[in-house]
């Protein structure tokens, strides 16, 4: 990797004395690179090799690994990165069981809008759910909701690609509510509507060697507030143009494209008679996001979304959709894109 990592380099020597998970971590002030090989003069014996982790002042090398002596290389990319670095290099037992929050019986805290500092390093494999997590470690979470909400948490800064996953009973992969991949960097968010109760959140790896540190994030939402808005929802009338601006809401809801749309945002109904072709065209001030729902408070049941349509100041969305009432958003890209647009709306018989 890194372009053949000819740059100058320094190797350490590591033994590991049982099978163990391991995790190395550099940070340097060029474009730094980490490769780890068993024999130090073969370069075939290489195990692992990374480049950029998240960026290109970062580097990060997991692995099981046996017993025996490795010999760890702080090198840089190509041929002329060079500079300062630090490392750490890190060994936890295989089969874990040693980290905070690693089972139910042991399950952590987390609080709505306060955030969680985790690490699934050293922890046990013990869970799995409909989207992933068998062979991997995994951390659990008790969450008590005191009313009906709307459920969005996430993974930020994550070390490693991951599942996260929502159960009622601890442990009981049948009690399954809702679960999301999530990315390395955390880029993908678990969002569900739910009832008063006490849930539990697992933070799980995507595959065996797929574990490290992460923040969680969890916000909830009253839901009797976002059904407010979608009752009071403006009526869409076809050939009418409609001016506002995002600037005066708030970020309610989000989307499956545009970032997730974390933006403010605002909502409007559409009513149709008989199964329809919908365009709808929006044109902004800032980078907007259109998309269509069919319950308005349900994210599962989007039906269309855009971001860019030619450029960032355009959004349009192109459906046929069934007779019956639907959900138009007008947002923003990813977070505090806000500001004023115009939004049409055509509606002709399907064909």
């Amino acid at each position: 990797c890194a372009g053949g990592a000819g740059s100058p380099d320094r190797v350490y020597a590591m033994d590991v004395p049982t099978r163990s998970r391991m995790r190395l971590r550099m940070q340097s002030t060029y474009d730094g690179a980490l490769h780890v090989r068993s024999d130090c003069a073969n370069p075939s014996s290489e195990i692992a090799c990374n480049d950029d982790h998240q960026d290109t002042r970062h580097s990060m090398v997991v692995s099981t690994l046996d017993p025996g002596r490795y010999y760890i290389f702080a090198d840089g990319f190509s041929t002329s990165e060079q500079g300062d670095y630090s490392m750490r290099a890190d060994l936890a037992p295989v089969a874990g069981g040693t980290a905070p929050a690693d089972r139910c019986a042991a399950a952590g805290t987390v609080t709505a809008g306060q955030d969680v500092e985790l690490d699934t390093f050293a922890a046990a494999d013990d869970y799995q759910a409909s989207c992933g997590g068998a062979g991997a470690p995994d951390t659990v979470y008790r969450l008590e909701v005191r009313e009906r909400s709307r459920l969005r948490a996430t993974l930020q800064q994550s070390e490693f690609p991951a599942v996260l996953y929502l159960q009622s009973t601890c442990g009981q992969q049948a009690s399954e509510v809702a679960c999301a991949a999530i990315g390395a960097g955390g880029q993908t968010e678990l969002d569900t509507n739910v009832q008063p109760g006490t849930y539990f959140l697992v933070v799980d790896g995507a595959a065996q060697d797929n574990f490290g540190a992460a923040r969680l994030e969890v916000q909830l939402e009253n839901l009797q507030a976002l059904e407010t808005a979608c009752r009071s929802a403006p009526r869409l009338r076809p050939g009418r143009t409609v001016t506002g601006d995002t600037g005066t809401s708030s970020d309610r809801f989000q989307a499956t494209c545009a970032g997730n749309a974390q933006s403010n945002d605002l909502v409007y109904r559409l009513q149709l008679t008989r199964r329809s072709r919908v365009v709808i065209t929006s044109e902004q001030q800032y980078d907007g996001a259109l998309y269509i729902r069919r319950d308005c408070t349900d994210v599962t049941t989007e039906v269309a979304c855009n971001d860019d349509e030619g450029d960032n100041r355009h959004s349009r969305v192109e459906t046929t959709l069934d007779a019956g009432t639907y959900y138009v958003f007008v947002d923003g890209f990813a977070n505090n894109s806000q500001g004023s647009f115009t939004l049409d709306v055509e509606v002709s018989r399907a064909q």
